[in-house]
């Protein structure tokens, strides 16, 4: 959603710039500017899965297609977010590996797959790491007396 909201607001400055921009190149740059903004907009707006570059939140896996040479797509339930995503992530063996092994350790119903972004040693986001959380179980239940 907020990659929409980002989309708009840029086609409208750009487009404000194209109508009141003094110099004939300003407004071809901004008119250049508001088609392509309004484009992205429309491809957000597809529902597409969103490319990695545009970050890797952390949420629950709720199903995963692995396309070998080309690219991991993951559906993902993001924490704090009502509505899931679509996810492409470029194809890395490693990852691909990681996915596969943490989906095959869950071993009760309510255990989840779940996925945060890697940190490289500046901080900077690497390659998503996935896991598993096992599902808490209920403590007994006590007769009444």
């Amino acid at each position: 959603m907020i990659d929409v909201i980002v989309f708009a607001v840029l086609a409208v400055m750009v487009g404000l710039v194209s109508i009141y921009g003094r110099s004939g190149a300003l407004r071809a740059a901004g008119f250049a500017g508001f088609v392509t903004g309004i484009l992205l907009l429309w491809f957000a707006a597809l529902g597409l899965p969103r490319p990695q570059y545009l970050q890797v939140p952390r949420g629950t896996v709720l199903g995963y297609h692995l396309d070998q040479p080309k690219a991991i797509y993951v559906w993902l339930m993001p924490d704090g977010s009502p509505q899931p995503i679509a996810l492409e992530l470029p194809w890395r063996t490693d990852v691909a590996n990681n996915l596969v092994d943490a989906a095959r350790h869950r071993g009760q119903a309510g255990d989840s797959l779940k996925i945060k972004s890697g940190r490289g040693p500046m901080g900077l986001p690497t390659k998503p790491i996935f896991y598993v959380t096992h599902a808490q179980s209920l403590p007994p239940k006590a007769s009444p007396r």
